[in-house]
């Protein structure tokens, strides 16, 4: 059984997808660089052992900073058809070599992300359904996506939806979105309900997207190492749509 954990720049802020411990040898994702761009964000994949309990247990961001550093090496980066316990890699590129740079097509994510910020904070487009809606819906508040591109995106939430069975959200939103909108959504997607997924794209002033994957609490699998899938599912999607010129590509920074 895999387990999830998140570090940002608070060390109140690493925590574990559920309260109770994992078993030794289960299966441990941690995800770090949370800061950065999309497609700069880390995860490194290791088995959860007596080290590793010590780290979180402790709750100080340096130690884990440090655990962190000793296995996210460029040997551990992961590989095809990768096999070992630990090894690590990008969120969001999964063409991407250890110094974060693409190789063959990519994965299209970042780029057209990236790009979407550039459009963003001009206006507040509201959207008629509820964001707890029980279909399958991209809540554009940003105005940033075509009516064309949007029915790219409905097509292929579509086909999401026959395959798996899972109800697909995609929320956009940026500083024209009124707080009360925003405070909606964040309430609905922390508790979110059934066998739904959900993307949250939140684009700063300087229209840097924040992004958040939300799962439904019947997805069987949600704390397995398969829950991976279900994140790149909603990336693929928007990974399929016309991309604008290539984006900007940020320094590395090891800062937790």
């Amino acid at each position: 059984m895999a387990r999830h954990f998140f570090q940002n720049r608070n060390p109140k802020d690493t925590f574990p997808t559920r309260n109770k411990k994992p078993k030794n040898g289960s299966r441990i994702y941690l995800f770090f660089d949370n800061d950065k761009a999309i497609g700069r964000n880390k995860y490194l994949r290791t088995l959860y052992n007596e080290e590793l309990q010590k780290v979180l247990d402790s709750k100080q961001a340096e130690k884990l900073s440090a655990f962190i550093d000793k296995y996210a090496t460029t040997a551990n980066f992961r590989q095809k058809d990768e096999k070992r316990g630990t090894y690590w890699g990008y969120v969001g590129c999964s063409n991407c070599d250890s110094d974060g740079v693409e190789n063959g097509t990519g994965s299209g994510y970042a780029n057209y992300v990236n790009n979407l910020g550039k459009k963003a904070n001009q206006a507040y487009s509201p959207d008629n359904k509820p964001v707890n809606t029980s279909e399958n819906h991209l809540f554009d508040y940003t105005k940033v996506i075509s009516d064309a591109e949007k029915q790219k995106v409905f097509s292929e939430l579509q086909t999401i939806n026959t395959s798996s069975k899972l109800v697909c959200k995609i929320y956009l939103t940026d500083t024209k979105t009124p707080e009360q909108k925003k405070t909606e959504i964040a309430t609905y997607v922390n508790d979110l309900p059934g066998k739904q997924i959900a993307l949250w794209i939140d684009f700063d002033a300087q229209g840097k997207a924040s992004i958040k994957t939300f799962l439904g609490k019947e997805i069987k699998g949600r704390d397995a190492e398969g829950t991976g899938i279900y994140i790149k599912y909603l990336s693929d999607v928007l990974a399929t749509l016309d991309l604008p010129a290539p984006a900007r590509i940020l320094s590395r920074d090891k800062k937790m």
